[in-house]
This record gives structure tokens, sequence and C-alpha cells, in this order.
């Protein structure tokens, strides 16, 4: 499948919109780091899908001016790492103190093993400390690495942080966990290892539904039962496990569960952008992760709550926004499916089967007057025209990207585009 650049580039600018998730920090897996009247702080990712490439920037929003941009070396590719941002990895950030705390998993090939770190970087882009491993779980493959849940949480006084390990796999046999750190001086004050069953039936916790940690340590949660042939949840729990305990307490069953296991049907549809950064899915209808298939007239497959899968075309989808393998937010259009690149009254996409390179230019697309603007090919110099409008034709130019010994035409192509998405941000959010 061809791909060009991931929704880890989105910066919503709305003026309603601003994370991802429900409530930014909470999630901490928007993109938004900081966000006021002064100043933001972005995480963005200059490369491909299958070739992630990570940095935060900061800008001076009196200015108009970006303050620095720090490339994190995350994956390590002196190491082998590899990092997929098709929502098969993720990266969470969050503010404690002075610094920004990067909380990341990479596929480690050559042992076999899905891997979570932690690095910290200073408020004034500096310093960039080593990657310290959190948490590990086995992956025999980068075609399997969905299956392992590596989810993080604050507590609301930020003076810790939990990670949950879990995995979902039919030839892994993972027990999940849950391990307490302290924020300041990243140490391990707990670790819960949990069971797999419950009832004699395979759990699987879920990752953002009821999922909490407050300041005693203290921790809430959600689980579900399934059926591994149809990937069906069978039923919802509820329960919680005190800090000095560490087997799940006082279980319940729950309401319906915010998300269907994570076994490949990740994918859900939005009646409006509002709805997917506050999680209000539309109806029960999942997507199965990399069924996309061009030949069987642009088509998914999509799971009721039944259980029961068909392929559907996207002109027969119930509304034009989903997302697709993982958080990635999509928009059909006369029958194509386009990722979002940046969103606001200017949107930017890349077609669903764009390779990301120089030869594929006329692959980028763009719509203006917010989502629900006609898409058309993108034209930088239409671009060009509104930047002037808005007095940043000259920055526009001057952070033209220079090409470098390294660079391959993949590399410059990238710089490219993130230049482009980077100014339809600064245009979503003038006033």
């Amino acid at each position: 499948m061809k791909t060009l650049l991931s929704l880890l580039m989105l910066v919503i600018s709305t003026s309603y919109l601003q994370s991802q998730t429900v409530a930014g920090d909470v999630y901490n897996e928007d993109y938004t780091i900081i966000d006021n009247e002064t100043e933001s702080y972005d995480l963005n990712d200059n490369n491909t899908n299958y070739a992630a490439k990570y940095s935060i920037s900061k800008f001076d929003k009196k200015t108009k001016k970006q303050t620095f941009n720090v490339f994190l070396n995350i994956p390590d590719k002196s190491k082998d790492e590899q990092c997929y941002t098709t929502g098969n990895n993720k990266i969470s950030t969050f503010v404690v103190g002075n610094d920004i705390q990067i909380i990341y998993d990479v596929f480690d090939k050559n042992a076999e093993l899905k891997k979570c770190y932690i690095k910290t970087l200073g408020l004034k882009g500096s310093p960039l400390s080593e990657a310290k491993l959190l948490a590990e779980a086995p992956c025999k493959s980068r075609f399997s690495i969905a299956n392992t849940n590596f989810r993080v949480i604050y507590s609301p006084d930020k003076s810790k942080f939990a990670v949950l390990v879990d995995n979902a796999s039919k030839g892994i046999v993972v027990e999940p966990s849950i391990t307490i750190y302290d924020s300041k001086n990243i140490t391990t004050l707990s670790t819960k290892k949990l069971k797999s069953l419950y009832n004699g039936t395979k759990i699987q916790i879920d990752p953002y539904t009821n999922f909490k940690i407050d300041n005693a340590g203290n921790i809430s949660l959600n689980f579900n039962t399934y059926t591994a042939e149809k990937n069906t949840i069978i039923k919802s729990y509820e329960g919680d496990i005190p800090f000095a305990e560490n087997d799940i307490k006082n279980i319940k069953e729950a309401g319906a569960s915010a998300t269907l296991d994570n076994k490949g049907y990740q994918g859900k549809f939005y009646n409006s952008l509002e709805d997917f950064a506050n999680n209000k899915p539309m109806g029960d209808l999942r997507i199965e992760n990399a069924s996309y298939d061009r030949a069987f007239g642009e088509s998914y497959k999509i799971m009721d709550k039944n259980g029961d899968v068909k392929k559907v075309k996207i002109s027969d989808f119930p509304t034009a926004l989903y997302t697709y393998n993982g958080d990635e937010l999509y928009r059909a259009f006369k029958k194509e499916a386009y990722r979002f690149l940046a969103v606001g009254n200017v949107c930017l996409y890349a077609h669903l089967e764009t390779v990301g390179n120089g030869y594929d230019k006329d692959k980028l697309y763009w719509s203006q007057g917010g989502i629900n603007g006609e898409i058309d090919k993108f034209k930088e110099g239409g671009l060009e025209e509104l930047l002037e409008k808005a007095n940043l034709l000259e920055a526009y130019n001057k952070d033209k990207p220079k090409r470098e010994a390294k660079d391959d035409v993949n590399d410059f192509y990238n710089k490219e585009v993130s230049r482009y998405i980077k100014y339809i941000n600064i245009l979503n959010k003038k006033k």
C-alpha cells in the first residue's frame, strides 16, 4: 500500500478543536503539546508512515517565527529500530516541570521486541536526554506490532505516570501489566502483573476507556472479554487496582466499551471534527486495519456490532470522516479516500495510495473553506497567494528547504511537504 505523511503532522486549528483526543493532556497523544496566546509547542513527524522521523518545534506567536525545531532521533536507526506512524506505534508527550516527557515505542527487529522508551526535552529546546527503557514485549515481526499496546497515563498532579503493556496476539502470550513511575525521577514505584483470563475467557484492557491514575497511584480501568474468532466483545467490565494491590478489585459489568479490542478493527466513523476530538464515533461500525481494496471499488472491510464483516465501498460510507489504521483521519470524497495532513479553513491531504516521493507531487490535494470544501490537486502557487495576503510569503520563501548531501528523493520531498503543512497550519491559526 502506498502512503505519504501521517496524521502525526496534523495541527488542527478550528476554534473548538485543540487536540485529537478527549482532553489533550489526559490522553497526551495529540500533537499539540502547548498552545496558548503567546506560543505553541508541537510534535511533528517529518517523514513517511514507514520511516518515521520525529521532532518538537516551538512557535512564537508574537514574532510569528519558529524558535526551534529539535529532532528527537526516534527511531534510533543506529540501533536498527523501526517505527510506523500508522497507529501501530504510539508516541505521547507531557509537560512535567521544565521538561517535555516523550514516551514512545519502537520495533527492535533484531531482538524481536517491541520496546517502550522515555526521553525528555527541556522547554528551551535542550537538553535532549538519552532514551531510557520502560517496558518491552515479544514481537515476531513488523506485521504484528499492532498486537502489542503500550499506553501512558499521568496523575492529575503530574507526580506519577503509568505504562500499560497488553497484547492481543494469538501466537504470543503476554500477560497484561501496569507499571507506575515517579514522574520527576522516572523511577519505578509499583508493578502490577495482571491475569490474562477472567472467568476462563481472554481479556484485553481497554486503553482509552476509564483508564486513569489518581495522585495516590490508584488505578481505575475497563477491560473486555472477547471472542478471538470474530474479534467482538462479549462483555465489558470495570474495576480498580489500589496502589498497594496487584489485582483488579471491585469488578462489575460496565456499559458498552468505547473501543472494540485492538486486534485490527480500530477505524471509526465520525459526524464531525468535534466528535473526532471528543472520541464520539458514530454507531458501532469498525473498519479493519489494512483492509483497503482498490480493486473492489475503493472499499474497506467493515465489522458491525454483531461481528459480521463485509466489504463496503467508500461511496456507501455513512459519513465522510473516518479513521483508518489507528487514529489517522480520512475524508471520503467522490469515491476516493484522502488522509488529512492539515486541518482548518485550509486543508491539505494525501491520497490513500500516495507513495511519498518527488515523483508523486501530483498526489497532494487541498481544499479551502473547511473540511467540506471541494478537494482539488494542490498547487504551491495557490498557497503562495494565500500567504501573500496574510503577509507570510516572505517568511515562507526564507524557509525554503535546502537539499543536503544525505537527502534522498524521499527526504527532500518530505522537507517540502513539511513546509507546506507548517505554513497552512500557521494560516489556519491566524484569527
